[in-house]
């Protein structure tokens, strides 16, 4: 019964996120912001933001169904939300020292007050094409051909895979905009980073493994990123 229940409070906040991100992308577009032409190009931000969101709550749905990972584990308390917050503070540090160094160019952020909408928006949209889809579509893949008994290696190995993308397109986008040695350390950052991150969608669940993105990017592109123009440029 309290499992029933907990999972429908889950769902329901899945829902007022998800309908949050694309209300953030609305704002956004009614007030001209382009921070999303980058990623979208020339599809409308507000529909790609709502296909993702449908994407991501069709995929978690599955996933918790399955017991492969959950979109919450409340009874764990509140370090699912600690101990990632402050791994993700750790994880701003050096890649400030990097780009103190001159690692990465000057149009590398959003800035404020475009910024304090557009993360939230898009760490959910990150999270949904580089963790939570694939995964989902892995799991069900294999299901059908895998021994209940190996569910477990399976599901460690697909996580395993789902940390790679989000490095490598990091890396061939900033291919040519920062020195060969800031790409490289990139790769190894991020590696890091998705490592973490779909560790706490497994131990944690999905809200964890947000809110470790959520507050890295708070640091890294929403605070460091109006701090850095007036630092270094």
């Amino acid at each position: 019964m309290y499992q029933a229940k907990a999972r429908s409070v889950q769902s329901l906040v899945l829902v007022a996120v998800c309908v949050a991100a694309v209300m953030g992308a609305v704002v956004l577009h009614l007030t001209g912001s382009e921070a999303f032409q980058p990623f979208f190009g020339p599809i409308h931000p507000v529909l790609a933001t709502s296909a993702l969101m449908l994407l991501a709550l069709g995929s978690l749905r599955f996933l918790d169904s399955g017991d492969w990972v959950l979109v919450d584990r409340p009874l764990i308390g509140r370090r699912r939300f600690a101990i990632p917050a402050a791994l993700a503070t750790a994880l701003a540090v050096p890649v400030v020292l990097v780009d103190l160094m001159g690692g990465f160019p000057e149009e590398l952020n959003v800035l404020p007050p475009d910024s304090l909408v557009f993360y939230p928006v898009i760490a959910l949209v990150a999270e949904t094409v580089f963790h939570v889809v694939p995964l989902a579509l892995l799991m069900l893949g294999t299901r059908r051909w895998v021994a209940e008994a190996d569910h477990a290696t399976v599901l460690v190995v697909s996580l395993i895979a789902v940390a790679l993308p989000e490095p490598i397109y990091q890396v061939v986008a900033g291919a040519g905009e920062s020195p060969l040695w800031a790409n490289a350390y990139v790769a190894v950052h991020l590696l890091v980073f998705n490592l973490l991150a779909v560790y706490w969608l497994r131990r944690y669940g999905f809200f964890s493994m947000l809110s470790f993105r959520l507050v890295y990017y708070v640091w890294w592109h929403i605070a460091w990123g109006a701090l850095r123009l007036r630092v270094l440029f």
